[in-house]
């Protein structure tokens, strides 16, 4: 099961599909396919990557919509007063196309390895999908999936001076813009966008500090979890419009497992990401994991259960199995070139 393959549609109207007035005029593409997942069939909906996160010189399609979206349903909700937290997801969002995406992924990889021929991705779902076997029967916490995630993407912890640094440009981004989000978006947006321009321009002087650099690149993966955030929202009701169109409580089940920021709460204001701000469905790793029979099948299990279940406790140990495999081939890929 992959997300090469498929049949491309747009959807010209997203508030048609959600029968929600505030999404009128939105527009999505995406690609749909008839596809099996253990032992369910059913159709899958995807937006390609390239849609979403575009880059220098390169527009995605599915960006300003997402970011729309976003800001159209915080709006609804009445979330006026407190506003700040969401103003800052949706800014950070819009430096998606200008990052240091190569930087980025020093801080969390999730490159594509390389445009793998057919044979060469069918040997390495064979691969992965002997690993997932001989690993079955491992079970893992979700607190600890965070904890070997962080370990196997080698996140780095921010020293004092990254901190400093980090809080005093984090004001400077967003300063004067946030309380006018609500009601210029757009011209936060472009604000914002035209700071991180010069920002750039700075990183390439020889005399830039290396502080300022690594900030930068702290900031260029933040801003790619922060799309994820309102891919997220996207998704929460993409999922509930699209099990309607099918008819299935499973397509929303699977949708929202796939597609969603997943937390682990703490007991305190800010919950943990589970994926540090990344989404299943849109990193490599589980984009092969769902491929093979053995991940298939786990994932169809988990579909539905809590952290603390046991089936969700079995993806847990295969899906760091499969982020362990997909960090091995990403340092053999780049050994060989």
């Amino acid at each position: 099961m992959t997300q090469k393959m498929g049949v491309r549609r747009s959807v010209h109207d997203l508030g048609v599909l959600l029968q929600k007035p505030a999404c009128s005029g939105l527009a999505i593409s995406f690609c749909e396919k008839q596809a099996t997942l253990g032992t369910v069939c059913f159709r899958q909906f995807w937006l390609k990557n390239s849609s979403i996160y575009g880059g220098r010189g390169r527009r995605a399609e599915n960006q300003p919509s997402i970011l729309n979206f976003f800001h159209r349903m915080t709006v609804d909700a009445g979330c006026l007063e407190d506003h700040r937290k969401p103003a800052e997801t949706f800014l950070l969002a819009s430096l998606a196309s200008e990052i240091r995406s190569n930087k980025a992924q020093q801080v969390f990889p999730d490159a594509s390895l390389a445009n793998w021929s057919s044979a060469y991705r069918c040997r390495k779902v064979a691969a992965l999908d002997a690993q997932l076997r001989q690993s079955s029967g491992e079970t893992m916490t979700s607190d600890d999936f965070y904890r070997h995630s962080r370990t196997v993407c080698e996140l780095a912890e921010m020293s004092n001076n990254v901190i400093e640094e980090y809080l005093t440009l984090e004001l400077q981004l967003f300063d004067g813009v946030l309380d006018d989000w609500i009601d210029e978006p757009e011209t936060c947006k472009q604000l914002v966008n035209e700071r991180w321009r010069d920002w750039m321009l700075m990183a390439r002087r020889s005399s830039c500090k290396q502080v300022f650099k690594d900030v930068l690149n702290i900031l260029s993966y933040e801003s790619k979890a922060a799309l994820h955030q309102c891919y997220s929202l996207l998704w929460i009701h993409l999922a509930d419009a699209f099990a309607d169109l099918e008819g299935s409580a499973f397509v929303r089940q699977f949708n929202r497992f796939w597609h969603c920021d997943h937390r682990i709460p703490t007991g305190v204001v800010q919950d943990m990401h589970l994926l540090h701000g990344h989404i299943f469905g849109l990193h490599p790793a589980f984009s092969m994991m769902i491929q093979t029979e053995v991940g298939g099948n786990i994932i169809a299990n988990a579909i539905g259960h809590s952290f603390d279940s046991s089936a969700m406790r079995t993806f847990f140990a295969a899906a760091i199995v499969s982020l362990n495999f997909y960090m091995s081939d990403r340092i053999e890929s780049r050994r060989l070139r």
